[in-house]
């Protein structure tokens, strides 16, 4: 629910959004694990219960994709001033190389005859099928390649998507005027608007991207479609993908983003009944508005899922997008939620939540924060609470990790693509868990939540190697009220081949067990 290529220069209406205090953690003062380390404490803390958690990595559910965000490069288009100035290494670092994204979509519009000084576009020329490459101006893909791409691919930035060109409501309202005189023209020069970047990139830095996010609210929420129905998404989807082919593109396509669960899946089931759009696509994505649902605002997810009573509707949507998307062997990703509402200790637990929730009931392969970094200083309607993953701030020199941003880090740092979520199961409704065999590093992962407001003695059961076959340790990090992403002091396999932990209230953890 905000405008495609949102920054300061073309910031645009973003009906609903409101700012809040900033939170988070300053990037350069993570605490450092102290000498007893926050799960293994030296004196046994008090606790009301003890859980029990189990993994069968025999049961296996869906490959993860990765985790995410949309990506804005933060130059001024008319000047080409750094708007993160000297604070771009850090908030890479900080979005990059810390939280561990590796995907997300580089807003790259508008670009087809774009005038950065009147913010006007227009059309390239008369023939849909033929680029006019005088006419494009491509100032924020460069943007994106040298001030993103570059610096973040040291890091594992490598599963990006460009996205731009579908947006006739704010980019490019002249397509909606072409779509009132000609639907099928329209359609042509609205598929050559999208392929432009992807041309453009291929040709000049011979990047070719695995996805293509066609996409952001086309006809709900954002309405980026500007009046568009269903059946021209419908349309859109089979002639991009028609173009893809003729230009040599492979890629497959993500669609449709749309503003909720529900008319995401709407708009899923109608591109999917065509045979010939099906075809185009991979993946189906999803938003988690309106501001106030129950994955939108952190007190709903607290209040439900967080007490151990997760929303029946919600659920349910999840699944019929999980078996849509098994049924055409297609990947789901929720790819945008922000405006919890929430301070940052709220915000990283409810976050941390609501990606347990994607992964368990909709099969979820990758989750995505709205924007990758913000800046405090900019105009606060388009800002997204705790929920933009790194706030910057040039007057004080400051880089700062939200709580969205601690929340994806939890699983991002420790999940990778090609990692498998497999079964787990907490005999605490309050005590939430998901798991991950990555046979390519040779590692068992579960990030465990404990919602209750004390301590909670954990065992862990099924991970790891079995009993005799050689020591083991448990490791990983852990976030409180004590710190963020406090490193854990190993824990020896007990001789039973379980693993005991003492978690802190109301608290997230990475706990990572060796082998396979």
């Amino acid at each position: 629910m905000r405008p495609a290529g949102l920054l300061p220069a073309l910031l645009l209406a973003c009906a609903g959004c409101a700012g809040a205090p900033l939170g988070g953690s300053p990037v350069s003062a993570v605490p450092p694990a102290p000498s007893s380390a926050i799960g293994m404490p030296a004196s046994p803390l008090p606790t009301t219960r003890s859980v029990s958690i189990r993994i069968d990595a025999a049961v296996s559910h869906q490959v993860m994709e990765g985790f995410g965000a949309s990506t804005t490069e933060w130059f001024e288009p008319e000047t080409g001033e750094d708007l993160m100035g000297t604070l771009r290494p850090r908030v890479i670092e900080a979005v990059y190389g810390q939280i561990g994204i590796t995907m997300g979509h580089l807003d790259v519009s508008p670009f087809e005859r774009f005038d950065p000084v009147t913010r006007t576009t227009a059309n390239d020329n008369d023939d849909p099928f033929t680029f006019d490459w005088t006419a494009f101006n491509f100032v924020r893909s460069n943007g994106q390649k040298t001030g993103i791409v570059d610096l973040a691919r040291p890091y594992g930035f490598d599963n990006f998507t460009i996205h731009g060109g579908t947006n006739a409501r704010w980019a490019d309202p002249w397509l909606a005027d072409l779509r009132r005189s000609n639907y099928r023209r329209y359609l042509d020069e609205m598929t050559e608007n999208v392929l432009a970047p992807l041309v453009y990139w291929r040709d000049h830095f011979g990047i070719v991207t695995r996805w293509h996010h066609l996409f952001n609210e086309p006809i709900s929420g954002n309405g980026e479609l500007g009046g568009g129905g269903l059946q021209e998404v419908v349309d859109l989807v089979k002639s991009v993908g028609a173009r893809l082919r003729r230009e040599g593109f492979a890629l497959k396509m993500v669609v449709a983003s749309e503003e909720s669960e529900e008319t995401s899946l709407a708009a899923a089931r109608a591109i999917l009944a065509d045979s010939e759009a099906r075809a185009y696509v991979g993946a189906i994505s999803y938003h988690t508005y309106p501001y106030g649902s129950v994955y939108s605002q952190i007190s709903r997810i607290l209040d439900t899922s967080g007490q151990g009573r997760p929303d029946p509707e919600r659920i349910k949507v999840r699944n019929d997008l999980r078996d849509l998307a098994a049924r055409y062997g297609m990947q789901v990703w929720m790819t945008e939620v922000s405006h919890g509402r929430a301070g940052y200790l709220d915000t990283l637990r409810g976050r941390a939540i609501h990606i347990h929730d994607e992964l368990r009931y909709a099969d979820a392969s990758s989750y995505w924060g709205m924007f990758q970094a913000w800046d405090s200083l900019a105009p606060r309607g388009g800002s997204c609470d705790e929920d933009c993953l790194v706030y910057f701030n040039r007057v004080r020199g400051t880089v700062s990790i939200g709580g969205i941003g601690r929340a994806i880090g939890h699983y991002a740092r420790w999940v990778k693509r090609g990692a498998v979520r497999i079964e787990a199961t907490s005999d605490d409704p309050l005590v939430l868990v998901s798991a991950f065999r990555d046979d390519a590093r040779e590692r068992t992962v579960a990030v465990v939540i404990n919602n209750h407001p004390d301590p909670v003695a954990l065992t862990l059961r099924g991970a790891g190697p079995a009993p005799g076959a050689g020591a083991s340790e448990l490791s990983g990090e852990q976030s409180s009220a004590e710190g963020a992403w406090v490193a854990l002091a190993p824990s020896a396999q007990q001789a039973d081949g379980s693993f005991e932990i003492v978690l802190p209230a109301r608290s997230v953890a990475s706990l990572v067990m060796p082998g396979r």
